[in-house]
């Protein structure tokens, strides 16, 4: 079950549902990863980038304001996504991202690339899906030892483009880097680029720098 959203609590005061993720609520600060698929990663996650080999780097946040720091990634529902290894499917969406009928604006969890309804297409739901941006993607960990990474089990992450500078452990990520995808994708289709069922992005920090890319914008 993964990508349930809960009213969480913004800086502000307000509640929102953004980057929903089923995890427990113990906290645990203690990471045990230790990588045992021998895999190249098409991407690279280092806390403040994304780096796409031969396609560009995107800035890119995860955690929330105050827990954003490597050694916070084992905090359910505040801290980064904890380091390992994961990968996302290369099918798009032809319908916007489905409402799940709950009755409380919650997006119905998916496993492609979707675009996010915003304005008319999201009616009264629109603050809280505005949370998620434009775009988003679910991740997998590719890994037992990624799932294991923290001894309370994290999960249901999404790479998403939303420009609030903070997160509940996905990787907020630049709408450029969707462009990019998408672009990606229609060469596939093309045949001008070798088809592919997945990208594997890999998530490797560096000990002590904050986890926050600049991603934040006002306006």
């Amino acid at each position: 079950m993964g990508g349930i959203s809960t009213r969480t609590q913004s800086n502000s005061g307000n509640f929102i549902r953004s980057c929903p993720t089923v995890q427990q609520a113990m906290h645990s600060t203690q990471s045990t990863y230790s990588p045992k698929t021998d895999v190249t990663p098409d991407l690279v996650y280092d806390g403040q980038v994304v780096t796409w080999s031969g396609h560009g780097a995107y800035k890119a946040t995860s955690g929330m304001v105050g827990f954003q720091m490597p050694r916070e990634q084992c905090v359910a529902n505040k801290g980064p996504i904890p380091t390992g290894v994961y990968s996302f499917g290369l099918v798009e969406d032809k319908k916007l991202a489905q409402d799940d009928g709950a009755g409380i604006c919650q997006l119905r969890p998916s496993s492609n690339i979707q675009r996010i309804p915003r304005g008319a297409h999201a009616g009264d739901c629109e603050p809280y899906w505005a949370q998620w941006g434009v775009f988003r993607v679910r991740l997998e960990p590719l890994d037992r030892a990624t799932n294991q990474t923290c001894k309370s089990w994290r999960g249901g992450f999404y790479l998403h483009d939303s420009i609030k500078g903070f997160s509940h452990g996905c990787i907020e990520v630049e709408t450029k880097f969707f462009n990019e995808l998408v672009s990606y994708l229609a060469a596939m289709r093309a045949g001008r680029t070798p088809r592919r069922e997945k990208l594997i992005i890999a998530v490797r920090y560096v000990a002590e720098r904050t986890t926050n890319g600049g991603t934040k914008k006002t306006s």
